[in-house]
């Protein structure tokens, strides 16, 4: 089909002009496909960062989890029970629950102390065992 009026930008272009036109388009390509990578790289780092910061909340969560489960071990010891502690007391409180959390932790602490010393009473009463790499275990 004919054109009638205007100009046709393909006869109208020189040969430098047509060059720099088409170097100008490539190199528009490019950039575009270069941004778009980088925009892949940026949802990539954003997803790292997201990981990470559940990684950081998940560490005091884990702590918690361990002195709780800490807790239901000293529960079901019957501890409690003889340091006529309940469940649900606020230890920090008031000094009669102060004095309450001091003697179990006393307690705790005279226990580790006496029998981390007697190996064989470890060994006999608490099986302790040791794995390949000489960790002492208890089972």
């Amino acid at each position: 089909m004919k054109r009638r009026h205007g100009i046709n930008p393909e006869k109208n272009f020189s040969k430098t002009n047509k060059t720099q036109y088409l170097k100008e388009k490539i190199s528009a390509q490019k950039i575009f496909k270069i941004s778009k990578k980088i925009e892949i790289l940026i949802n990539k780092r954003d997803k790292i960062m997201i990981q990470d910061k559940i990684i950081e909340k998940s560490k005091p969560n884990s702590r918690i989890r361990t002195l709780i489960q800490i807790g239901r071990l000293v529960e079901k010891s019957s501890l409690l029970k003889t340091f006529e502690i309940e469940l649900g007391e606020d230890l920090q409180s008031n000094l009669d629950e102060n004095n309450k959390a001091s003697s179990l932790l006393n307690f705790l602490i005279y226990s580790k102390d006496h029998f981390l010393e007697n190996e064989e009473f470890l060994r006999n009463k608490l099986k302790i065992t040791e794995n390949k790499t000489g960790e002492k275990l208890l089972k």
